[in-house]
């Protein structure tokens, strides 16, 4: 067997790619299939992390970004109907009724966007991504460099997580969402270690605010774009309202959820890390 094919996070990225493909042969551009496509590209760029600094990842981590760009208009007209209409669940059907010309103009976006969509084939962009994924023929324990990797995703995501908490603006969340789900999506996928009580529940319950967070501000810039406003002005104020409501309870449950997910002990840490020996084996 040659060191690449005992690379336990190429093995692991082609596993994913083989369930994600499966799924999309039995549902070609259904929404959860474009949602799952796109989050299985944000988990192999989150694999590509835990290779030693030196790896050269660009060719690959490229390749994916380009295949999840290619689906990014049609998954934020989606996701911009599926949080417009989580935020005005609890409106009546007479404010529902007052504002609707906004609701429809979201939903019009959507299938717009739908029918124009001209993305890459998923099963030749993963076939060119193999081709560029990283080789570890010079590690002579292949693998063996994973635990420093999934140390480093955890004090980014530590490091994100304080600076976010310390600003008032949305970009320092954007960032921290994206290494919280880089820690995640390795932790879940390359680490057997026995974690935490609770600990997997929490880390994905933040990862999925963090990004429903995200989402919101995406159908804010949308809605805030000064087309939208010279279309629509007062009429989108109950939106606005709506979402920096939102977002403001949303940001108050993150200090605990940092404190509990990243104020862990060297000792609690090393619990996390230490079960990928039996992983790379």
């Amino acid at each position: 067997m040659n060191h690449i094919d005992r690379d336990p996070v190429r093995t692991r990225a082609k596993e994913d790619i083989k369930q994600l493909l499966d799924l999309w042969d039995a549902r070609p551009m259904a929404e959860e299939s474009i949602h799952q496509l796109r989050v299985c590209t944000k988990r192999l760029r989150a694999y590509l992390r835990v290779y030693p600094p030196a790896t050269d990842i660009s060719g690959a981590n490229q390749e994916l970004k380009c295949l999840a760009d290619s689906y990014a208009s049609v998954r934020d007209a989606q996701v911009a109907f599926k949080t417009l209409n989580a935020l005005i669940a609890d409106w009546p059907d007479k404010k529902r009724k007052k504002y609707r010309e906004v609701i429809d103009f979201i939903a019009h976006q959507k299938r717009s966007v739908e029918g124009g969509l001209t993305p890459r084939e998923p099963h030749e962009a993963f076939e060119c991504i193999l081709l560029h994924w990283p080789s570890s023929e010079s590690q002579e324990e292949p693998g063996g460099y994973t635990r420093d990797g999934l140390d480093r995703l955890y004090q980014k995501a530590r490091q994100l997580g304080n600076k976010a908490l310390q600003s008032d603006a949305d970009e320092p969340y954007h960032r921290w969402r994206k290494w919280v789900k880089y820690w995640l999506y390795c932790l879940t996928g390359l680490s057997r270690s026995k974690l935490p009580k609770g600990y997997k529940k929490r880390l994905k319950r933040l990862g999925d605010s963090l990004g429903v967070f995200h989402d919101i501000c995406v159908l804010e810039q949308n809605l805030k774009n000064p087309d939208v406003y010279h279309e629509f002005g007062k009429q989108l104020k109950p939106f606005y309202k709506a979402m920096a409501n939102e977002k403001k309870r949303m940001q108050k449950s993150y200090k605990k959820a940092h404190k509990k997910l990243f104020g862990l002990s060297c000792k609690e840490r090393d619990r996390l890390l230490n079960g990928l020996a039996s992983a790379e084996s």
